[in-house]
């Protein structure tokens, strides 16, 4: 049970703070600031480098694609014919699963 002069003494801070935010992770209070935690995403941001994200949703893209090419029972190579009710394509070239 938390103490009230704990409490006192956060409804203190948070009111001469008011763009603080509490948090409470269970066991801690953390007071959050919106200034502080948009400096943190936009450093984050700057620093993170998404080429390497984009290289491994390319290959998962590659293997899933193949997977399905390779399923047995699939018709599709990859594209429809032109002039041909795409519905009935459609039907025939996704994979019956069991």
């Amino acid at each position: 049970m938390r103490n009230s002069k704990q409490d006192q003494a956060k409804e203190r801070l948070l009111e001469h703070f008011k763009e603080a935010q509490e948090q409470f992770d269970g066991r801690n209070t953390f007071f959050v600031f919106k200034e502080g935690i948009c400096n943190m995403i936009q450093d984050a941001l700057k620093k993170r480098d998404f080429s390497e994200d984009a290289l491994i949703l390319v290959r998962a893209a590659s293997i899933i694609r193949k997977d399905i090419v390779n399923h047995e029972g699939i018709l599709f190579n990859g594209s429809f014919p032109e002039n041909v009710n795409t519905s009935h394509c459609h039907k025939v070239s996704r994979p019956s699963f069991p």
